[in-house]
């Protein structure tokens, strides 16, 4: 272990950067990492290893993906370092909302409940975990996902979020309200007590402070308000596993299975993150590429455009980060999907029967699903409607409504859907859930 400044050209040569096949770089600052990150890339520029990649931790949402952008593999000069970007927060985030769904055992047609999603402190990580739930949040009674933020600068939080994010009430990507109070206090309790009592609701709640200790008051405070809940969550954040002793008997240990609620559930404990063992079992990454590559093929076999003259066509390690996270996307929706015609997806081990085909009537309904959460996916990308479409202005004339969109475009999403059970792979498979089925 060196104990030295990182953004020193001496600290990194004697840390050998030039013999290292992958480098990992986190601080909490952006700044920082960034700063770390153009030096890295003057030192190793003509090295043996100047193809190694470096990963950089970027908690702004908005610069990693501009980053991203000028980073293609097309752009980025040969002779430097591969920058690659990341978030722990999003990441944590993302895997949180896929294990512990929003819509619990699922939401089916008509389904007369809604999902409400609140989220106590609006940081990084609450930030993290908005984004996420609206771009996972779409259900098949289209009852729109509620989220409400309670922070002491709500205001001012809203301000930020929606100066950075204009399509949430542009668009009205779900249901968002912002509440000004302390979390731990009378206003807040009261706002989540009252919560707890409306009919027809799925309840999730995340305490996400910067104060351990105070996150954990918080949560054993509200513990008694979700026992009537079974089908909801109360998740607390904790940025280290130093602090989960102060939960004692309340603590749930880490993300399991869906159970009876009333009981806290630790997440997010990115201060202990091994960063080099999270990105190298990137969370659905594997279903995500299946995705890609059944895209690739039905494309190819359809039309007479080749991978060189569209870059969505591009094999999965040459392909924009912008694209891959639309397939990441894409694959942290089929669960949701699934419960939503009562089906589920397992190991491909499991003795249930698999699910090879589905029905019209499902598929018309999932294919006008796919659709809602793909407009959200491009919203919040920045794409606007208009016609004719122009993807290098990110403008497509597709962003209306499932009935005014052409049958040929309907198509597409029909294609995603019917596309399911054959993207999961020889390690999953999906079978119809008799619980949920009837």
């Amino acid at each position: 272990m060196i104990q030295a400044d990182a953004t020193q050209a001496e600290t990194l040569k004697q840390a050998r950067i030039a013999h290292a096949g992958e480098i990992f770089v986190i601080t909490p600052t952006d700044e920082v990492n960034l700063r770390i990150a153009l030096e890295l890339r003057q030192q190793m520029a003509g090295q043996k290893n100047s193809d190694a990649a470096i990963r950089v931790h970027l908690a702004d949402i908005h610069l990693r993906e501009e980053l991203e952008r000028q980073n293609e593999p097309d752009r980025q000069e040969p002779e430097a370092g591969r920058l690659h970007f990341f978030d722990l927060f999003d990441y944590e985030a993302r895997r949180v909302l896929y294990t512990l769904p929003l819509d619990g055992p699922g939401i089916r047609e008509h389904d007369p409940r809604s999902v409400h999603m609140v989220i106590l402190g609006f940081g990084r990580m609450g930030r993290s975990l908005a984004l996420r739930a609206v771009k996972m949040g779409h259900f098949a009674n289209g009852k729109l996902l509620r989220v409400s933020i309670i922070d002491r600068s709500a205001h001012q939080q809203r301000d930020r979020f929606l100066f950075r994010y204009p399509a949430f009430e542009q668009q009205k990507l779900c249901d968002l309200t912002f509440y000004e109070a302390e979390a731990e206090s009378l206003t807040a309790r009261d706002f989540v007590k009252k919560w707890a009592d409306e009919a027809n609701t799925l309840l999730q709640v995340f305490v996400c402070l910067d104060d351990d200790a105070r996150a954990v008051e918080v949560g054993l405070r509200l513990k008694s308000i979700l026992q009537k809940h079974p089908e909801g969550h109360l998740l607390v954040h904790i940025r280290s596993q130093a602090s989960r002793p102060l939960l004692g008997p309340a603590l749930r240990e880490g993300v399991p299975a869906l159970k009876a609620g009333g009981q806290i559930i630790t997440f997010g404990m990115v201060d202990d993150a091994n960063c080099e063992d999270m990105l190298g079992r990137e969370f659905n990454e594997a279903l995500a590429q299946a995705i890609h590559e059944r895209f690739i093929s039905q494309r190819l076999a359809d039309s007479r455009r080749q991978p060189a003259s569209d870059p969505a066509l591009r094999p999965w390690e040459k392909l924009g980060e912008d694209l891959r996270e639309s397939n990441r996307q894409q694959a942290d929706h089929i669960p949701i999907k699934l419960r939503a015609i009562g089906c589920r997806l397992v190991a491909a081990t499991d003795p249930g029967e698999a699910v090879s085909r589905f029905t019209p009537a499902e598929i018309e309904l999932l294919a006008r699903v796919e659709h809602q959460r793909w407009r959200v996916e491009r919203w919040l990308a920045g794409w606007r409607y208009g016609t004719p479409s122009d993807k290098a202005r990110g403008i497509s004339e597709n962003l209306v409504d499932w009935e005014d969109l052409h049958d040929s475009i309907k198509q597409y999403d029909r294609d995603v859907v019917m596309n399911i059970p054959a993207v999961v792979g020889s390690r999953f498979k999906v079978v119809r859930d008799k619980a949920l089925s009837s």
